[in-house]
């Protein structure tokens, strides 16, 4: 029996999962927790999808995979109760309603619905990667960790302020917890900024290991890509072929590709530049062609080369014909 309606006792849920400073409430996923399960059991949708997020990560319950996976299609089968009332359902409008916020205000509310909709297919193309993706983001953000003496936060507060030595230590801490985000940003300080370790570990050959825990995430896999692109000292032989093309015999993309299917426009656009380094260029004008239809301004780097192969191919199509129909004319 629910106590009041069933979606304020959701919306009350939301409040303790992410935090509310100006009600004075804490995160507290376990109260949360609590409050999705007495509004799911009285139909609401949102409700189910948010228990199988939290079951599905260890948030304020243990982790249940499979108890994950009965929540989510729960709450796929009940695909309407996240219309909006009040105006028309219009699914693609919402989801770029929701990318912007995300992007311009880092909402975690945003990226959680950004979440629903990748994994559900709600004005985009189905897709669990990016689901996962988006449901990460709320997790880095949920300022469960504010308080402690290590955290994402401090490492970005000491990154800003150019203390890389301590940045690294928030983040190679998280990264060893298994945040995906914090393994990036402590890879970025090694093979970018040029951080040293806090052990003999050659920087690049780090790196590489913090990349490596966290293929999940596409910045992880367009650096191994550049890894293997650029032969990292004591890290990677390099070898072209890694960083670019789907293994037949493994079956298993390689590292750019699998970056381009999380739209990772930057591992696109290495990559297009790598085949033209090996004359392969057919290859390059479909990596650009597929970066140019990302969102601006991601694109940009791959615009230009794209139209440039574009022209390119038109010119070969039109002497082609008037070659032919040279030789047939003589004939």
């Amino acid at each position: 029996m629910c106590r009041g309606n069933p979606e304020a006792v959701h919306r009350l849920g939301e409040m303790h999962f992410f935090g509310d400073a100006q009600a004075g409430l804490p995160a507290n996923p376990a109260e949360a927790l609590r409050h999705f399960e007495e509004a799911a059991a009285n139909g609401v949708a949102h409700s189910l999808a948010n228990l199988g997020l939290m079951y599905a990560n260890g948030m304020g319950v243990e982790a249940n995979p499979e108890r994950a996976v009965q929540y989510f299609q729960q709450a796929a089968d009940q695909g309407n109760a996240f219309a909006g009332t009040g105006v028309n359902q219009n699914n693609s409008l919402a989801f770029y309603h929701f990318s912007i916020a995300a992007n311009e205000s880092d909402s975690r509310q945003a990226y959680f619905n950004l979440g629903i909709m990748h994994y559900k297919g709600l004005g985009t193309p189905r897709s669990c990667p990016l689901a996962v993706q988006a449901f990460r983001h709320v997790a880095w953000r949920a300022g469960h960790f504010d308080d402690a003496l290590l955290s994402p936060e401090l490492g970005h507060e000491a990154y800003t302020r150019r203390d890389y030595p301590r940045a690294l230590l928030h983040y190679s801490i998280w990264a060893l917890v298994g945040v995906p985000q914090a393994a990036c940003n402590a890879g970025f300080l090694l093979d970018h900024v040029h951080t040293q370790p806090f052990d003999t570990t050659p920087p690049l050959q780090l790196a590489k290991s913090l990349y490596e825990s966290a293929k999940a995430d596409p910045e992880a896999l367009r650096k191994l890509g550049h890894c293997h692109r650029d032969g990292w000292a004591h890290a990677c032989t390099t070898n072209a072929t890694a960083a670019l093309e789907y293994d037949l015999y493994m079956g298993y993309p390689r590292y750019y590709a699998q970056a381009g299917t999380l739209h990772d426009s930057e591992a696109l656009y290495s990559a297009g530049m790598l085949y033209t380094t090996r004359g392969d260029w057919d290859k390059a004008h479909q990596a650009w062609n597929v970066c140019r239809s990302h969102e601006f301004p991601t694109n940009i780097p791959c615009i230009l080369p794209a139209l440039a192969l574009d022209m390119w191919t038109g010119l070969a199509w039109m002497w082609t014909s008037l070659h032919d129909a040279i030789v047939v004319y003589s004939i």
